[in-house]
This record gives C-alpha cells, sequence and structure tokens, in this order.
C-alpha cells in the first residue's frame, strides 16, 4: 500500500464525515501537504487528532487517530488510539477511522 492512495481515501473519509456530521463535529484540517496531513476534530466531550504521513519516527505506518476526553487534564492516556501497520488495508484503516469517530460522538465516558 502507498502513501498517496491512503491519503486520497482518508481525505475523502474527511469530506464524507464533514458534510454528514457538520452540525455534531467541529473538523479543521491543520495541513494538508503532499507529504502528508492533519486535522482535528472536537465535539462536546472529546478533541481528536488524525495524522497521515509517512514517517519513519512514529508507531504506524500512515495513520494515526488519538482521541482525548476535555474533561480530564492533558496528562491523561488517550480515551482512543489506533495507528494502521504494514499489513492495514484501505478498508481496515477507513473502519478503524470510523470506530474513532463513533466513540468520539457516542462514547459516555
Amino acid at each position: 500500500m502507498q502513501l498517496d492512495i491512503v491519503m486520497q481515501e482518508v481525505h475523502k473519509w474527511v469530506f464524507r464525515i464533514s458534510e454528514y456530521h457538520k452540525n455534531t463535529v467541529s473538523i479543521e484540517i491543520v495541513s494538508d501537504k503532499e507529504s502528508g496531513f492533519i486535522v482535528n476534530f472536537e465535539t462536546d466531550k472529546f478533541i481528536a487528532q488524525l495524522t497521515v504521513n509517512d514517517t519513519e519516527f512514529q508507531p504506524y505506518r500512515f495513520v494515526e487517530f488519538i482521541a482525548l476526553d476535555k474533561g480530564k487534564d492533558l496528562n491523561q492516556p488517550y480515551a482512543y488510539l489506533y495507528h494502521d501497520n504494514e499489513s492495514s488495508s484501505t478498508e481496515e484503516i477507513i473502519k478503524n477511522l470510523n470506530d474513532g469517530l463513533n466513540f468520539i460522538l457516542n462514547s459516555r465516558l
């Protein structure tokens, strides 16, 4: 799997989410470059960040999605964490991003 394919599919996912959930989640594209992008999400209870890039310095292959509970201090463990790996397909990545989105939209933590 190549970064450009993952980026294309995840961009489509972000666009769908921004349209479908425009009243329930705030989405801010922080960085969008050829080498990767970063998107912040915010709900009433959570802040989350999606990072897509190709770097050797991260514990993931291309995609990381992390969420923090806004009601807790900044040193808290992640409320939700997803990393892809070398064997992750784009379908698996999108499924896990949907799981993360559902968590920040519906969690009762």
